[in-house]
């Protein structure tokens, strides 16, 4: 079984559109999905002997094969991550940029987790620090979750911040919280950018975007 590319492989309730089909009279596994030009997303594999020709084996059985995630071995391209399941990356001819592949002659940031108070108790922020950072440099930019923040930013004083939002168009349940916290920022009077983009809640879109999100909070 291979999950599927994009956001919509991930809904709890359809686990089975992942599932990969044997071509007749071989050993070979094959699924299509149709995407955009600029697509990009990552993916695993899971073994899933056995029950090919039941059409939904439960949910139980979903969550079991969780523990079998492989990243797939025909594939050498792998986003950076530290620890299993390790994943592969699918990505369309126009999908980018790459510009998050380390380059020994640039010298490297780094991000920390800084905690914001909020009516529901504390939440964690990711912050992206860039080499030499200052604590008196500031401000530098924040990562924060829109479906909390956008009635924060509404009732809150207005302070002198700039914005980048963005979601992916496979987020399923954050693109409108996103749209939402977009609008109340520009009624607010924020400068700020923002992006759709043709993929989902991944860390592979994450770390691509982040040059683009930069450029747009510094320039």
């Amino acid at each position: 079984m291979g999950t599927r590319p994009g956001e919509q492989a991930r809904r709890p309730q359809r686990p089975g559109r992942s599932r990969m089909r044997r071509m007749p009279g071989t050993d070979l596994w094959h699924l299509t999905h149709r995407v955009r030009h600029d697509w990009q997303g990552s993916y695993h594999l899971a073994p899933d002997e056995g029950t090919e020709t039941v059409p939904d084996p439960g949910p139980a059985h979903w969550r079991s094969f969780a523990a079998n995630l492989v990243a797939d071995p025909y594939n050498p391209r792998t986003p950076p991550r530290s620890r299993p399941p390790h994943k592969s990356v699918a990505a369309a001819a126009q999908a980018g940029p790459r510009w998050r592949q380390p380059r020994p002659d640039v010298p490297a940031g780094r991000t920390d987790v800084a905690t914001i108070a909020t009516g529901r108790g504390p939440r964690r922020a990711w912050r992206y620090l860039p080499p030499e950072h200052r604590a008196e440099d500031g401000p530098y930019p924040d990562e924060v979750d829109a479906e909390w923040f956008a009635r924060r930013v509404a009732l809150a004083d207005r302070r002198p911040v700039r914005w980048h939002v963005e979601v992916g168009l496979d987020e399923w349940v954050n693109v409108q919280p996103n749209r939402h916290l977009r609008d109340v920022l520009t009624a607010r009077g924020y400068p700020l950018t923002y992006a759709e983009f043709a993929g989902g809640h991944d860390r592979l879109c994450r770390h691509d975007r982040l040059g683009d999100a930069l450029t747009g909070l510094l320039r």
